[in-house]
């Protein structure tokens, strides 16, 4: 077994899961959260200076097909959906992939690891890993736990304070109204 810890440089992490699975190798790596586009959008500003761990295995299974197993971790802030608090976000995502070469393998495959196609040889790190973390991103994290929000209230009753009274809607004047008088043959004060 080949182990392998990468440190982060100024490039992208590029990942070569065939190779990597050739080699029954163990890969370990810690990158800045914009390694993983979609899910730093996700996140949004409060997700600036977040990290994601990678500690997988690359293996082939028994029809030679690359696999892999193991967890990323996601360690950063997340703005809640429902009360708007920055929250720290510890998460871990378990994965166990099947690599295979195009969408029509992938619709025939039956096994039990989820499977996914890649474009090339070399990806991203990415391309591998930031869909189970995107599924598994809470929309609300202080509300792991509880139901609902536990600052919801209190966002709800500052907000409802807020709020000015509206004045009642002055009485518009038909801009037909002329029309109509007209029609009935009576005449419009002047």
């Amino acid at each position: 077994m080949i182990t392998r810890l990468f440190s982060r440089g100024p490039a992208t992490v590029v990942l070569e899961p065939y190779r990597l699975a050739r080699e029954d190798a163990q890969y370990t790596v810690r990158v800045p959260l914009t390694d993983f586009p979609r899910i730093a959008e996700a996140l949004g500003p409060a997700g600036a200076g977040g990290m994601v761990a990678v500690d997988a295995h690359f293996f082939r299974d028994e029809q030679g097909r690359p696999c892999v197993e193991g967890a990323v971790r996601l360690e950063g802030r997340q703005r809640c959906a429902n009360c708007e608090r920055e929250e720290a976000l510890a998460l871990e995502v378990r994965v166990d992939l099947v690599v295979l070469r195009d969408e029509a393998a992938q619709a025939q495959y039956a096994g039990h690891r989820d499977p996914i196609t890649l474009d090339g040889k070399k990806v991203p790190l990415a391309d591998v890993f930031e869909d189970d973390l995107l599924l598994a991103l809470p929309e609300r994290p202080c509300a792991a736990q509880v139901e609902p929000c536990p600052h919801a209230e209190a966002l709800w009753a500052l907000a409802s304070q807020q709020v000015p009274e509206r004045e009642a809607p002055k009485k518009r004047e038909n801009p037909f109204a002329a029309l109509a008088q007209l029609k009935t043959g009576e005449l419009p004060p002047e």
